[in-house]
């Protein structure tokens, strides 16, 4: 499994790693993509076809829980936004 993210902020302190690192309790340990970045993403590439039964996003913890998460997931045959 491979995850990339389309800009850094401060540096590499935030890296796409650390979405699926497991760890949800630790107010350091989050993504974040560069302030400036209008078109932001986050990618995980599976490296084969896999089928989900469920995906689970957990906001950071300990600051600015209120921006909450913006976007949408998508895949071959269906598109969630939320």
């Amino acid at each position: 499994m491979s995850v990339s993210q389309s800009s850094l902020y401060q540096g590499n302190s935030f890296p796409a790693q650390n979405a699926v690192d497991s760890i949800t309790n630790n107010s350091g340990n989050f993504t974040h993509t560069d302030s400036n970045d209008t078109s932001a993403s986050w990618t995980v590439d599976f490296g084969e076809v896999m089928r989900l039964e469920s995906i689970d996003i957990a906001n950071r913890v300990g600051c600015c829980g209120e921006r909450g998460l913006l976007g949408y997931a998508t895949g071959d045959e269906t598109t969630t936004r939320g």
